[in-house]
């Protein structure tokens, strides 16, 4: 625990059984932050990849001279323009902290974007239509185009 109280007693004897007490008191306190070993650079992932999977986004790690933790926590900003669905930005924010309660922080920003365009299957028409030359026009039978899309 931090800061840490430790009181040495000390007992001096001499050759005669006299006996005397001497005892020190000092405070063991750690005032070092924790170093980020691991920053995770800011990053751009399409909107049908995981933002909360660590080996796409990267997980941040510190070190420190007592036991240290790593946390974070997010805050989604909705994108405003086109598509704010599946576009928007989490600012992830990565904390350290020692187990004396010294700490340190930054942001990640993760943009989530949807920049795949649909995939489009279009159906197959005859190349020529023949009309009786007595009709106005030929009745064609066309199948709808189909599509998907990542988001």
């Amino acid at each position: 625990t931090c800061p840490a109280i430790v009181v040495r007693t000390y007992e001096i004897a001499d050759e005669c059984g006299n006996t005397t007490l001497c005892s020190q008191t000092f405070k063991i306190n750690d005032e070092e932050d924790p170093v980020w070993t691991n920053q995770p650079a800011d990053l751009t992932i399409e909107c049908d990849q995981d933002p909360f999977d660590l080996t796409l986004t990267v997980e941040a790690t510190a070190t420190d001279n007592c036991e240290v933790g790593v946390t974070y926590s997010d805050v989604s900003t909705q994108g405003t323009a086109g598509c704010p669905k599946y576009q928007y930005t989490i600012t992830r924010t990565w904390t350290a902290e020692d187990t004396c309660g010294n700490s340190i922080s930054f942001d990640q920003i993760i943009n989530v974007d949807d920049t795949t365009p649909p995939v489009v299957t279009c159906p197959v028409v005859p190349a020529t239509i023949d009309n009786d030359p007595g009709e106005c026009g030929a009745y064609v039978a066309l199948t709808d185009a189909t599509a998907s899309d990542n988001c």
